[in-house]
C-alpha cells in the first residue's frame, strides 16, 4: 500500500476481516502512478489506489475488491 493521503489506514481498517494484517507491507515511496505500474507488471499483487488510477487500472482489467470514500471537514 503506498504510504500517503491516509489510504493505508482505510485498506487497513476495511480489509482486516479478511487479512490478517502481517499480511499486508506498506511502500514507503512511490506515486499512485508507479504503484499501479507495479500491480500492472506483476511485481506486487494488490494495491490501494486513488482516481484516476482506479479508473485506469479497471480499464486494464483489474478489479476493485472493496472501496471508502471521505469528506474532509471544511
Amino acid at each position: 500500500m503506498p504510504f500517503y493521503f491516509g489510504t493505508p489506514y482505510i485498506a487497513l481498517h476495511m480489509l482486516e476481516r479478511f487479512l490478517p494484517r502481517e499480511r499486508s507491507s506498506y511502500a514507503a515511496r512511490g506515486t499512485a502512478r508507479a504503484t499501479a505500474r507495479r500491480a500492472d507488471e506483476g511485481q506486487i499483487e494488490a494495491t490501494t489506489l486513488t482516481e484516476p488510477h482506479i479508473t485506469l487500472a479497471e480499464k486494464k482489467g483489474c478489479r476493485t475488491i472493496c472501496t471508502a470514500s471521505s469528506t474532509a471537514p471544511r
